[in-house]
């Protein structure tokens, strides 16, 4: 079960992250926003440091990126090489990917 959540997390943290590039949200652009996020990686300081290892903190397509590798990596330790976990994995990639087309999400 907690391999199919992780599946789930993770197309979930893709679609955030597909979202965020495509400015869908209107709340606090200057992060969710990746037309005017970008920014934040070059005004905040120390800049070197959200360049580098803080980037997934300047905005929401950096953030659900990082997130979505969490839930793969997540899935992986969970899964010791089993590939029906694998599966379970997917399975629960897929469920998300229903859910998108029976609701009104977009």
């Amino acid at each position: 079960m907690i391999l199919i959540l992780t599946g789930f997390l993770f197309a979930i943290c893709r679609e955030l992250s597909e979202h965020a590039k495509e400015n869908k949200f209107t709340g606090y652009p200057n992060w969710w926003n990746t037309s005017k996020s970008w920014r934040n990686k070059h005004e905040w300081k120390p800049s070197w440091l959200f360049k580098t290892g803080l980037v997934w903190l300047t905005d929401a397509e950096h953030f659900f990126q990082s997130l979505s590798l969490l839930a793969v990596l997540g899935a992986l330790l969970l899964s010791n090489g089993d590939w029906y976990s694998v599966g379970y994995f997917y399975l629960g990639n897929v469920l998300a990917g229903f859910s998108k087309v029976f609701t009104k999400l977009s």
